[in-house]
């Protein structure tokens, strides 16, 4: 039996084809976009909606930080904003939830702030939240292995952590982020759609072609 014998054919994404390297760490985790604005530090209000849907339990967890995560001798606005969608239970999900935002902040502080440099590099917030996502996925796994019954279960992530006016996003599987944006030359109408949207995220899913490639050569 083939290993994607039960998925649709693969969709070959329009931008690459081949350009993604199968087994980048920064390839694994997602392309670590951002998007700026011109306004200088800006004020976030976060806003959730969750549904159980069919399942007895709700297997999914987020995180909404409009100031924060705390991080000390920092001038900067800072906040975060996270979406775990679990799978096969809701151990990974609440995990990744107590624990990501303050692996980030720590990093941020020591690797970021903590150097010698003037400004914000983008590079060093991507590897702040690379090492962060690694680091949470390793100790999930440590403390699953560790139950009486090992837990099997898993979760998606996608996060967004805004340093001032900079929005660095970050997701590994299929959970998404999207930018809506209105006009600016009038105020938008109740129910009217946004006149801008733009995909902040890749999904990591093995109907995706370069997915697919990636996880053909890890097995």
């Amino acid at each position: 039996m083939s290993l994607f014998g039960d998925l649709p054919p693969p969709t070959e994404s329009k931008e690459s084809g081949s350009k993604r390297s199968a087994g980048s760490s920064q390839d694994e985790l997602g392309s670590g976009k951002r998007a700026r604005t011109d306004t200088g530090s800006i004020q976030l209000q976060g806003v959730v909606a969750a549904r159980r849907g069919e399942r007895d339990e709700m297997q999914d967890a987020h995180v909404v930080l409009d100031d924060g995560p705390p991080v000390d001798a920092c001038d900067l606005k800072l906040s975060y904003y996270a979406v775990f969608d679990g799978h096969a239970g809701a151990n990974a999900a609440h995990f990744c939830a107590e624990k990501m935002h303050g692996m980030l902040a720590k990093r941020f502080e020591m690797n970021v702030l903590g150097s010698d440099e003037t400004e914000i590099k983008f590079s060093k917030v991507k590897r702040c939240l690379i090492d962060t996502f690694q680091s949470v996925d390793r100790e999930f796994l440590a403390l699953a292995a560790e139950q009486e019954i090992p837990w099997r279960d898993g979760c998606t992530a996608v996060a967004i952590f805004v340093i001032d006016s900079v929005a660095y996003v970050a997701n590994i599987g299929d959970s998404k982020a999207v930018l809506c944006r209105a006009r600016s030359d009038k105020k938008p109408e109740p129910g009217s759609k946004p006149s801008h949207v733009r995909r902040l995220t890749k999904d990591h899913a093995p109907t995706v072609y370069e997915e697919r490639q990636r996880i053909q050569k890890v097995v």
